[in-house]
């Protein structure tokens, strides 16, 4: 059907088409190629025939999946069906849970660090920490520390790299026979095993201060084919690992006859072109890798490779796939009033999305791949002129160096406020802007001379036009100098050892509740602390009652890796308590002490009503009210003073009660005659007041 509906479209464009347009001639040649590249492959590619044929670079402008950040794929999950997970380039990867069990005492564990090859596990980190292996695989110390937190014969750690001809591992084809055979491959796969020895009850903290070792492999992932030298191997290269995964049977599935070698190869050479960073050196000028789990939408995993090289893919009239990295070139395409038929231009860029404050994070290479943000790219003229700073962030995680997420950063912010942006009609002059990254447009509206970015083509077979959706782009949004733009990067941590880690910045304490039942609150204590640049094992929090030095282990909260915060539920409403924090593995120092005080209900209640006072004689009054009716209400507190100044009146009574509808009531005694004023408050579980509600004045006799 579809092949169908794409040669009625071909036959009705070649009856309406003028002989000699020659970029219609190549958009026709190039529609039975669309549905060679199959439904799937031809939708992402940004191609439809509707009412009006539309080419561009709709994938540029698609709202991007939540991209992965690297401690999506650097920590080890244990799932019934765990999603098979892709890394592309130079990753830090834990991996899905295959197998554990214990045997005398022994545990071991399977990972599956990724679908498919690794082309080499190049550092083994646990706990977060780079180890040194010996030629079993065992584990003889921490690099740079000197040190070996591990006994001897401790932990081992064998790998295998996905290959179709790899081989069981043996530790557990030797210990569990009859779980583990030889068949037991895992073949196309890359594992890493590791046995975690018996340790002494008295030394397991120790050397197991997480109890089950986190393991992260550093490794070169996946391979790529190069049209430049015909050969396939591992880069880094995005241009060549956006081919590879158009075309890879884990992929798209594209053919590869269908991607245009030579524009592939023009990209390869742009993307390895070397540019100045500053201090000096060089760096290729699009490099990266990228992790994707095998079920993402496909059209998220090709926007994150083509911002990565703020590229796009195009259609070509040849029917073949043009993939391009991002580089100005001068327009040789010019649109002026001879061929434009209208124009829906603004000056400035789109309210709904300009920015003048553009954030971005992206994956550390020199901090061991983390995630780091880089240096905020502001245009403080425009946010003195606004009055306020419009913020954007990108997710960057395929970027592994600050001078190119900072490159890219200057690109959004020139694309964020544009001089001009919309779309301009034309003649059919406008299809020679297919394939055309940028054109110029000059025109009587604006007194128009600029370049422009062009961002989509529509051509209308009905009235024979064409519609350009441009935005405003000069050459200056490409320049770039490394010594006054690339700004300062994140800090590159000195060896991870106790004595440089030192111990957590930042604790915070704050007081919270959670609610129990009917209403009534329970107090905790909330805990966070700064975390550390690199991904340190574990934290361990304590907390004490204030002064008695009798601390305990507060439970992580582990919404981060490593976790930054931690929950006090058993702590009593109204005392004061001291809570710690320390890294752990290697252990550092404990934290400066912060103290609070657990309140489990800080909201006070509503005020008493209908306040009053009757004198009874021999210098007593009854005071009555009417108590808040809510759960929350645990009592009341009545106040005196002989003039009409609460904030010095004394606290006569104090008296615990239950809600209740009823008017209540309090007998006061052994007054001195005299005019006296009295108010009532409400007072919940934690002893927090309300306001106070007053009687007005009371002569006591």
């Amino acid at each position: 059907m579809a092949r169908a509906l794409f040669i009625s479209v071909v036959f009705w464009l070649a009856l309406v088409m003028p002989a000699t347009a020659g970029p219609l001639a190549g958009l026709i040649a190039a529609i039975p190629a669309i549905a060679a590249l199959g439904s799937t492959a031809a939708s992402l590619i940004g191609w439809g025939v509707t009412a009006a044929l539309a080419i561009g670079a709709s994938l540029l402008l698609a709202p991007k999946a939540q991209t992965p950040t690297p401690s999506d794929v650097s920590g080890v999950v244990k799932q019934d069906v765990p999603a098979r997970w892709v890394h592309r380039g130079r990753r830090r990867v834990g991996g899905a849970l295959l197998f554990a069990e214990v045997k005398a005492g022994n545990l071991h564990l399977l990972i599956a660090n990724q679908h498919g090859r690794c082309e080499a596990f190049e550092r083994t980190l646990l706990d977060g920490h780079e180890v040194v292996l010996d030629g079993l695989g065992l584990v003889t110390g921490i690099v740079g520390s000197g040190e070996n937190p591990y006994p001897l014969y401790t932990i081992q750690v064998v790998t295998r790299p996905g290959t179709d001809d790899q081989t069981a591992v043996g530790e557990l084809t030797g210990t569990f026979p009859e779980l583990w055979t030889s068949d037991h491959r895992v073949r196309g796969t890359a594992l890493t095993y590791i046995w975690q020895g018996y340790v002494d009850p008295e030394n397991f903290s120790k050397v197991y201060p997480n109890r089950i070792i986190q393991v992260e492999q550093i490794g070169r992932f996946g391979q790529a084919y190069d049209p430049r030298d015909a050969t396939t191997a591992w880069t880094q290269n995005i241009a060549l690992l956006l081919g590879d995964y158009l075309t890879s049977a884990d992929g798209m599935q594209i053919a590869s006859g269908y991607i245009n070698m030579p524009r592939l190869a023009a990209a390869a050479d742009l993307c390895d072109e070397e540019v100045p960073i500053k201090g000096g050196s060089t760096i290729p000028r699009y490099n990266g890798g990228l992790s994707y789990s095998m079920d993402a939408d496909p059209a998220s995993i090709i926007s994150r490779y083509l911002t990565a090289m703020d590229g796009r893919l195009t259609l070509l009239a040849d029917g073949t796939v043009g993939i391009d990295a991002g580089a100005f070139s001068e327009p040789t395409v010019i649109f002026d009033d001879s061929c434009i038929i209208g124009y829906e231009l603004r000056a400035g860029g789109d309210p709904a999305s300009e920015a003048n404050d553009i954030r971005a994070q992206f994956t550390f290479a020199g901090a061991d791949y983390v995630a780091a943000d880089a240096d905020p790219w502001r245009d403080e003229a425009d946010i003195a002129a606004s009055g306020e700073a419009k913020t954007a962030t990108l997710s960057l995680f395929e970027v592994e160096h600050h001078n190119h997420a900072r490159r890219l950063m200057k690109l959004a912010a020139a694309r964020a406020l544009p001089a001009y942006q919309g779309s301009i009609t034309t003649n059919l002059k406008g299809l020679e802007a297919w394939d055309q990254r940028f054109v110029r447009i000059r025109g009587t509206l604006y007194s128009l001379d600029h370049t422009f970015e062009v961002l989509n083509i529509a051509l209308d077979p009905a009235t024979m036009t064409v519609t350009l959706q441009v935005v405003s782009l000069a050459a200056a949004a490409y320049a770039f100098d490394a010594e006054t733009e690339e700004g300062t990067a994140p800090t590159i941590p000195d060896d991870d050892d106790a004595a440089t880690i030192g111990p957590p910045e930042g604790l915070t304490v704050t007081r919270s509740y959670r609610t129990v039942s009917s209403g009534v609150r329970a107090p905790v204590l909330e805990v966070a602390w700064d975390a550390p640049l690199r991904a340190y094992s574990t934290a361990q929090a304590q907390i004490s009652v204030h002064g008695a030095g009798a601390w305990r282990d507060i439970t992580l909260v582990r919404d981060a890796n490593p976790p930054q915060a931690g929950l006090a539920e058993s702590v009593s409403d109204g005392t004061e308590y001291d809570v710690r924090v320390r890294w752990r593995a290697p252990d550092t120092d404990w934290s400066t002490i912060s103290t609070e005080t657990a309140i489990g209900d800080p909201d006070a209640p509503d005020a008493p009503t209908a306040v009053a006072a009757t004198p009874v004689g021999g210098g007593s009054v009854d005071i009555l009210w009417l108590a808040p009716v809510s759960a929350r209400y645990a009592g009341a507190r009545i106040y005196g003073n002989d003039v009409d100044d609460f904030a010095t009146a004394d606290l006569l009574s104090d008296l615990p009660g239950a809600p209740s509808p009823n008017l209540q009531s309090h007998r006061l005694t052994g007054l001195a005659a005299d005019t006296w004023y009295f108010w009532v408050t409400a007072v919940n579980g934690s002893g927090v007041e309300s306001a106070e509600a007053g009687s007005g004045a009371t002569t006591i006799t």
